[in-house]
């Protein structure tokens, strides 16, 4: 894949692509909640993506 192209993935199953992305957006309800790098998202929070996932969704329904 050349610089500057996309492949948009639409999942809840991070664990299955998380080595293929550089930059995750999550989206609840067409309200962009978070979106960066995946590895600098990891090592601020030292967590999983899915554990990111489930965090930036609980503080979104509440």
């Amino acid at each position: 894949m050349e610089e500057g192209q996309m492949i948009l993935i639409t999942t809840h199953e991070l664990t299955e692509v998380e080595n293929m992305l550089d930059e995750i957006v999550f989206i609840h309800d067409g309200k962009l909640l978070l979106t960066g790098h995946v590895e600098t998202l990891k090592e601020q929070t030292n967590e999983s993506l899915m554990n990111i996932l489930k965090e930036v969704y609980e503080r979104a329904s509440v």
